[in-house]
């Protein structure tokens, strides 16, 4: 009996959910993309990325040296190693000062 319980909790435990979240579609249409700085020193900034859509929230922050709301040209390409995309299911409707 002792043999099984050592079999299957290992296989218990290895086959669990790790709990990541597969979303089929992301329907932000119809809202736009807002953006805020967030001044970190003199030479580094976070810019907040963000759209709203009732219940749902998703926003991407980046942390750089260059001036990417001020200037008109291409940057990147960043990496998510440094920098974050989060998307939120929220049970109520998230209000415009949310971020």
């Amino acid at each position: 009996m002792k043999k099984l319980l050592y079999l299957i909790i290992p296989i218990a435990l290895i086959g669990c959910d790790d709990g990541d979240l597969i979303l089929d579609d992301l329907d932000f249409e119809g809202t736009t993309v807002q953006a805020c700085e967030i001044p970190e020193d003199e030479d580094t900034s976070d810019y907040l990325f963000y759209m709203i859509n009732d219940t749902e929230t998703i926003s991407l922050q980046l942390s750089t040296t260059d001036d990417i709301l001020n200037t008109a040209t291409t940057y990147g390409p960043y990496s998510l190693t440094t920098n974050s995309l989060e998307y939120r299911k929220l049970s109520d409707t998230a209000g415009s000062d949310y971020y």
